[in-house]
């Protein structure tokens, strides 16, 4: 059995691996389009730079006691999280061409976009999966979602229940503190800078865990398909 668990993890990392080269061929044809620039800039210096700035002004002017630093600091927070709330509308006006396709046909457009090119990446695999015992693949899946409930419950420590909610606890505590800057609880300016930093491992955290939920999928898939197929007969 143990060659068969090497084998087992070999197809999950092929499987990654041609999943990463999709990203990387989509996004190197999406780097020539205007669209992707702009919202690449808009990333980087709308919102990872003043979130970053922000953080590092608002502890320079914590430790000197200037309320000036603390109200750029405070100013600088605004437009990450006003970035955050427009990216939606951003992207509606960026990609608005292919919006209208969607419209005809909103449905059948979005399986064509997320579900098309990743059903036919994992049914390259569902072959290989199935050559495998299935002692192997009951294995697997215990294993996989054993994994995907402790990693869930690591990052549950961290990220709170900031990766369900969204920026509403952060973004509110922000808006409360904008009339009376100088007088709110510590815990409110907290709060208001620590979803900033939390939002990108709450989207890692998502990513990995429909990942998870994917390679479950595929390998139960495999082990109902083996069922189907015939059982050779012995001579």
């Amino acid at each position: 059995m143990q060659e068969e668990i090497e084998r087992f993890f070999e197809i999950h990392a092929a499987l990654e691996q041609a999943e990463k080269d999709r990203h990387r061929v989509k996004r190197q044809e999406a780097k020539s389009t205007a669209a992707y620039r702009l919202s690449n800039h808009v990333f980087w210096w709308a919102l990872c730079a003043p979130a970053a700035l922000s953080i590092a002004v608002g502890v320079v002017a914590w430790l000197g006691e200037w309320r000036e630093l603390f109200i750029l600091s405070w100013t600088l927070l605004g437009i990450s999280y006003l970035t955050i709330l427009l990216s939606p509308l951003l992207g509606a006006w960026l990609y608005r061409s292919a919006l209208k396709n969607t419209y005809r046909a909103p449905f059948s457009n979005l399986l064509n976009i997320n579900v098309k090119v990743p059903m036919q990446t994992d049914g390259q695999y569902l072959d290989s999966f199935c050559e495998l015992s299935a002692a192997t693949l009951k294995l697997g899946v215990l294993e996989l979602k054993s994994e995907r409930a402790s990693f869930e419950r690591r990052t549950t420590m961290v990220a709170g229940p900031i990766e369900k909610i969204g920026i509403l606890p952060g973004l509110l505590a922000f808006m409360t503190a904008i009339p009376k800057l100088d007088s709110q609880p510590d815990w409110v300016y907290a709060l208001a800078y620590s979803t900033i930093l939390v939002i990108p491992l709450c989207i890692f955290v998502q990513v990995s865990l429909v990942r998870y939920e994917r390679m479950i999928a595929l390998t139960e898939l495999a082990i109902d398909r083996k069922k189907d197929l015939p059982v050779p007969e012995d001579h």
